[in-house]
């Protein structure tokens, strides 16, 4: 009767060991995907300057965010490469990084909104986590698809349409440019109003851009205030 009783117990405990190996591994599973990263770059910006500070950046996500899933997304007047979301550890965006960042040619177009409104679509897509959405965009912010006209359709379609889309899907656009120019009151709006804020890019490879990333994240964005925010920012402008 006591050795069935010790087989019962070692059993039981079997039994048990596997529950707590079961639910440990489904946390483990949850924190390795439990932020998603999307980094937006312009390819009509000189890429090949800062390469090594997207680099920077990109190893300082990989490091602090734990295996965080990033996408990467290169753009001119259209989108034209993309890398989706993946653990960094995988290779996939690192690979498309650095091809983007080496390239000679600097593209004569630029459309941010093309590249913004694929960026909303990783990150609102089935295979997307419901957890802290980050965009990382680098850019200088100027429009040029071959119009003054469709320069300015395109940037109110930005303001007014994909940056009320990504407060509506609680996703914070950090916004990373090389130097001041005439589009900073348009790209602080749009960055601001989500949440989230506004670099140059020595201060953000600093560090300065992957501590408020991850400090803002620890809180998930409110649409309400973000909306007010927006609206707020909106009559500024005006």
């Amino acid at each position: 009767l006591w050795i069935v009783n010790i087989y019962q117990m070692t059993h039981g405990i079997r039994y048990l060991v596997f529950l707590l190996l079961l639910a440990f591994s489904a946390v483990v599973v949850g924190e390795a995907t439990n932020r998603d990263i999307v980094l937006v770059l312009d390819k009509g910006t000189d890429l090949r300057s800062i390469k090594n500070e997207i680099g920077t950046i990109f190893e300082q996500l990989n490091t602090a965010e734990n295996n965080a899933r990033i996408a990467v997304i290169g753009f001119d007047a259209v989108v034209t490469d993309i890398a989706s979301l993946s653990l960094a550890s995988e290779g996939g965006g690192k690979v498309l990084l650095d091809a983007l960042t080496n390239e000679e040619a600097i593209s004569s177009s630029a459309n941010v909104a093309a590249g913004v409104e694929r960026s909303i679509s990783e990150l609102t897509s089935q295979e997307a986590v419901d957890g802290s959405k980050t965009m990382i965009i680098f850019s200088d912010g100027n429009i040029q698809t071959g119009s003054e006209e469709s320069n300015q359709d395109y940037r109110s379609w930005l303001v007014d349409v994909l940056t009320q889309s990504a407060i509506h899907s609680k996703i914070r656009i950090f916004w990373v440019s090389i130097e001041s120019s005439t589009s900073w009151p348009f790209i602080q709006q749009v960055a601001e109003s989500t949440g989230g804020k506004h670099y140059l890019i020595d201060k953000a490879a600093e560090g300065e851009l992957v501590k408020d990333v991850l400090l803002m994240a620890a809180t998930q964005p409110s649409n309400e205030t973000q909306v007010e925010s927006s609206t707020a920012e909106e009559a500024s402008v005006a």
